[in-house]
């Protein structure tokens, strides 16, 4: 823990983000208050990062600092820096939602069924399962979309899987069954797997 709150204070962004990231799995509240600092960083991604990790940890004390990053609270985003400005009240719209905290929750579904794509998204794939009806929807329309990667179309069909689109699970059966690389094949079965899907077992 020593060498990861070093990193944290005294390294450079990358090293900063990984040690915030190891923090966060940490569980132990008392780390609270090495972290709440960052959440006034200059670095936005640094701020984003921070709010995840005190939400893994789970110390509900983080609350009051956490509320003034969602979206009525912050001021007009600077330049250049709107998306990672979205990334930071996603982030603590997250945390405070694992916390319990009900705004956290309001957040997201407001940004559920705003017009920034990329933040309707990412609350979808958050509530999965157990969300607003207007997930299904947002998943559904994503999955329309060109040229989106792998990882986010994986992503996409497991949570719809999960809330129960049979169409979705077929898709991943469907690249199961493909001949495609190895790797495509793997990360379809993982995710069937994950659903506890006898053929994604079968094939790990």
């Amino acid at each position: 823990i020593q060498v990861l709150l070093q990193d944290l204070h005294s390294g450079g962004p990358e090293l900063r983000y990984s040690a915030l990231a190891a923090l966060g799995q940490a569980g132990d509240g008392e780390l609270r208050s090495e972290l709440e600092p960052v959440l006034a960083s200059a670095d936005l991604k640094l701020r984003a990062q921070a709010a995840a990790a005190l939400g893994r940890l789970g110390d509900r004390r983080a609350i009051p600092a956490l509320l003034p990053l969602l979206p009525d609270a912050q001021p007009p985003a600077p330049p250049g820096s709107a998306q990672d400005q979205q990334h930071v009240r996603l982030a603590a719209a997250e945390a405070l939602r694992r916390l319990g905290e009900p705004r956290g929750a309001q957040t997201l579904e407001q940004l559920l069924g705003g017009t920034d794509q990329d933040a309707q998204l990412r609350a979808a794939l958050y509530f999965c399962a157990h969300g607003p009806p207007g997930v299904q929807r947002v998943l559904e329309a994503y999955l329309q979309r060109s040229g989106l990667p792998e990882a986010t179309v994986l992503s996409i069909l497991s949570c719809a899987a999960r809330a129960g689109s049979r169409t979705a699970q077929q898709r991943l059966h469907a690249q199961l069954r493909e001949d495609g690389p190895p790797e495509s094949q793997l990360a379809a079965a993982v995710k069937l797997a994950l659903l506890g899907d006898t053929a994604g077992l079968a094939y790990l």
